[in-house]
């Protein structure tokens, strides 16, 4: 099962938490996500959220790891979810720079601006991703939250 988990050990004092994508076939990925504009259960609310979307059938969402205040944020980071009707979900991680984003966007709107899969950069360069058979989630055991060292 894919597991997207947040530890809060620390989180308040340290002003981010410490979280990780496990992948089923062992793989771990880590990231910290700032506590700055969300907290710890808004962004597990959001995961619940998108994953439960990807369940009901849409074709894109965005696990998002780094939220600032998107009035004065110049980028978002976050992990783009696809899609494709194969019975795969791919996953790629991507920095939003606002610069590249429609003035006036919302965090909400982000999955509507990531466009269609990739698998080759501009540059010829393939792009990192992992595949997950859409069974591997579960909008509720998925998602991850824990005051234990991950």
């Amino acid at each position: 099962m894919l597991t997207i988990t947040a530890s809060t050990l620390d989180a308040a004092a340290n002003g981010y938490f410490t979280g990780c994508l496990r992948f089923p076939d062992g793989e771990v990925e880590y990231f910290r996500s700032s506590l700055g504009h969300w907290s710890v259960e808004r962004y597990a609310a959001s995961w619940r959220a998108q994953f439960a979307a990807l369940r009901r059938g849409a074709s894109v969402a965005v696990l998002f790891t780094g939220v600032e205040d998107p009035r004065s944020a110049n980028f978002v980071t976050g992990w783009v979810v696809y899609r494709p009707g194969d019975g795969f979900l791919y996953l790629q991680e991507r920095l939003f720079l606002d610069s590249q984003l429609p003035v006036g966007w919302e965090l909400r709107d982000l999955g509507r601006t990531v466009g269609e899969r990739t698998t080759v950069t501009e540059d010829g360069h393939a792009v990192a991703e992992w595949r997950v058979r859409l069974a591997d989630i579960d909008p509720q055991r998925t998602v991850v939250v824990t005051g234990g060292v991950i």
